[in-house]
């Protein structure tokens, strides 16, 4: 499945938190897409594993400074 971070673009990426890191490497994340920049926001795209625990993960990444968001994308769906 795809997981979309969103962060300001002031923020730190979330791939060089160490907090961040040890949650995405629970779920075997790898960047899916380029960063996608819209306005002041940035978007982070992470290819898990289709078994993760979302309901564990996105509010341990909500924890993290500078996310702003976490959500599961499907496929078909647009860029940001």
């Amino acid at each position: 499945m795809i997981l979309v971070i969103q962060t300001g673009r002031q923020s730190p990426l979330p791939l060089k938190d160490s907090r961040a890191v040890s949650y995405l490497k629970k779920v075997h994340a790898v960047e899916d897409a380029p960063m996608l920049e819209m306005g002041e926001l940035q978007y982070h795209y992470l290819l898990i594993d289709d078994n993760a625990d979302l309901e564990w993960l996105i509010p341990k990444l909500l924890d993290v400074p500078g996310i702003e968001a976490a959500y599961e994308k499907s496929g078909d769906q647009p860029p940001g």
